[in-house]
């Protein structure tokens, strides 16, 4: 969760089917410029492919990077009571995004695609500066939260205003994930702890980072476990090429706070990693990463 001010202090980033996407208000993108962005070495695994989290946290960069450009400059020193928390977002790889892109500059463009009474929807993607390719997009849904009660209150005039244009259009349904295995799928658990790194200037937990642990608990699954349980998942998946993910952010965690990651894998569906993580003994964040070269859309 973040605020309007936290935007501004430090900015970090965060596909429903581009058929449905077309048919909504989205042809009011604008161009978002994130600061140079390139691509780093450290972005990618072994064989040259992005990592999940890395393109994540580009299209969040972008989102409030948008957010903040397309609103009043009085607009975030009147918001103060609200906080905007992300509950679903979907991102695709439209291109092959490798290594050999490193040099290259990357800008974002944004638009508000659906507009609620409590909620947005936001559609980002990534264009190669040079060559004017869109590498990847992203459909997030983001919650207006009281900062106070901590629940969903309405939008603020000034932001629907801004974006009048998305007031009339179909709101997107995002596939629904399993919160439990199935009992044929298999299962490894493996518990993670938020740290210094994983949280915003709220202390709360990243969006990208719910991602990264989600690679952390495949890496944990070949250098600590020795009785290998998954049958189709093999160290090479690692460095395979992630076509995309989709998660679902449930409740907030804090820095400190120990989750409880279960992941597990459909044999009917072995291109898919599934994962859930709880803290306690309630879900906070469901998530499925796409290792397929042909993904459908939805």
């Amino acid at each position: 969760m973040f605020t309007i001010t936290a935007m501004l202090q430090r900015v970090q980033l965060k596909r429903v089917g581009l058929d449905m996407l077309t048919r909504m208000a989205s042809t009011n993108s604008t161009r978002v410029d994130i600061g140079g962005e390139k691509l780093r070495k450290e972005d990618f695994n072994e064989a040259g492919f992005i990592r999940p989290s890395r393109h994540a946290l580009l299209h969040e960069k972008v989102r409030i990077c948008g957010l903040q450009s397309a609103l009043p400059e009085d607009y975030y020193s009147s918001t103060k009571k609200e906080s905007y928390f992300v509950r679903h977002q979907q991102g695709f790889v439209d291109e092959n995004i490798t290594s050999d892109m490193i040099s290259e500059p990357i800008h974002g463009t944004y638009s508000v695609t659906y507009i609620g009474t409590s909620s947005i929807v936001c559609r980002s993607k990534l264009i190669m500066e040079k060559q004017h390719k869109c590498i990847s997009t992203c459909i997030a849904q983001v919650i207006c939260v009281n900062l106070e009660s901590r629940r969903p209150c309405p939008i603020p005039t000034l932001f629907t205003d801004a974006h009048s244009y998305a007031a009339h259009a179909q709101k997107p349904n995002f596939p629904d994930l399993s919160e439990t295995p199935k009992s044929s799928d298999e299962i490894y658990r493996k518990k993670v702890i938020v740290g210094d790194d994983d949280v915003d200037v709220n202390k709360h937990t990243n969006e990208a980072a719910y991602i990264k642990f989600c690679i952390d608990v495949v890496q944990s699954y070949f250098t600590t476990n020795t009785d290998k349980i998954l049958t189709y998942v093999t160290p090479d998946i690692l460095n395979g090429q992630s076509r995309g993910y989709i998660a679902q952010y449930v409740s907030e965690t804090l820095k400190g706070d120990e989750l409880h990651y279960t992941m597990w894998q459909d044999l009917k569906q072995d291109h898919l990693l599934n994962f859930v993580a709880k803290k306690q003994k309630n879900v906070v964040f469901r998530c499925q990463l796409d290792f397929n070269s042909n993904p459908k859309t939805i």
